[in-house]
């Protein structure tokens, strides 16, 4: 059984590499204590799953930030502003969570106003915007980078029937310019199957391709909804060229992670077989015969 951790390489590096430069020559002063403590910890906990290794930083990080309010009151310190947004975006990381993504965008602003605010900032606090489906916000910021990237993130229509905030949302991109947001509908005392895959996962794509070609996983597939999961940046191509290439096997971005909560695990693929709302049974990796044995068995009752 293979897995994919999370596809977010890139603000990962741009968290961890700090670190290692500091452990290679500890300065004299520590300047980032909150940001240092929750890397040490990462490190400590490298060996442990990803699932359990977020927990630990996620609550080292409110434990730290604990009695911090920076929407509510500015920090007044332009170091230790910079050391919370940095401890901020690294937990962010792991919990794609809304209320982090508020309390960076209030150090941001912060920063911005003490004229600490560089390159590394900005392209941080975009990302996490990405991943709370935050594209426009994103594409301003993006539009503002010396180096003049261009913002390539699509514009987000939403149905008049979808509630602000509801649970179950979905992107479906319908080209790389816009998304539309859609909702998946549980349905009391019937099963479905939901599976967190992405393009760039080859354990994902060989799973999709054995779904999609064994008919002794018809069953399976007929039943399927694909999620990629939020990362910082949007992987537009990879979703468009999969889903022209696999119509019936679509992947669909999720709107938030807050928007999925039972979905626990983001490790891909991992497959969850949902009774209405509530997750019954999961497996992860492919291939995975028992898994998928207990599935069908669950399936044909």
């Amino acid at each position: 059984m293979q897995v994919c951790g999370p596809i977010r390489t890139a603000i990962l590096w741009m968290a961890v590499l700090p670190i290692f430069g500091l452990m290679a020559s500890p300065p004299v002063k520590e300047v980032h204590p909150l940001y240092n403590r929750l890397i040490e910890l990462n490190v400590q906990l490298r060996g442990e799953s990803g699932e359990r290794r977020s927990e630990a930083v996620i609550s080292r990080y409110r434990e730290l930030a604990a009695g911090i309010s920076a929407c509510s009151h500015p920090i007044g310190d332009a170091d230790v502003a910079d050391d919370l947004f940095r401890a901020t975006a690294f937990a962010e990381f792991y919990s794609l969570a809304e209320a982090d993504v508020a309390t960076l965008g209030c150090l941001y602003r912060e920063l911005i106003t003490n004229g600490r605010v560089a390159d590394w900032h900005t392209r941080t606090y975009a990302g996490a915007l990405v991943t709370v489906a935050r594209f426009d916000d994103a594409n301003r910021l993006l539009e503002q980078l010396e180096d003049g990237r261009a913002a390539l993130l699509p514009h987000i229509s939403t149905a008049a029937s979808l509630e602000p905030g509801g649970p179950w949302r979905y992107l479906s991109l319908d080209d790389s310019h816009t998304a539309a947001t859609r909702a998946w509908t549980p349905v009391a005392g019937h099963l479905q199957v939901i599976a967190v895959v992405h393009p760039a996962c080859a354990f994902s794509t060989r799973a999709l391709a054995d779904i999609e070609s064994n008919e002794d996983l018809r069953w399976l597939r007929e039943r399927l909804l694909l999620l990629v999961p939020p990362d910082p940046s949007l992987p537009t191509k990879g979703i468009l060229d999969w889903n022209d290439a696999h119509p019936g096997l679509a992947m669909q971005r999720m709107y938030t992670w807050d928007d999925w909560r039972p979905i626990t695990r983001l490790d891909t693929p991992t497959f969850y077989l949902m009774q209405g709302d509530r997750v019954v049974q999961t497996f992860e990796g492919w291939p995975n015969v028992a898994g998928v044995a207990r599935m069908r068995a669950a399936l044909a009752r």
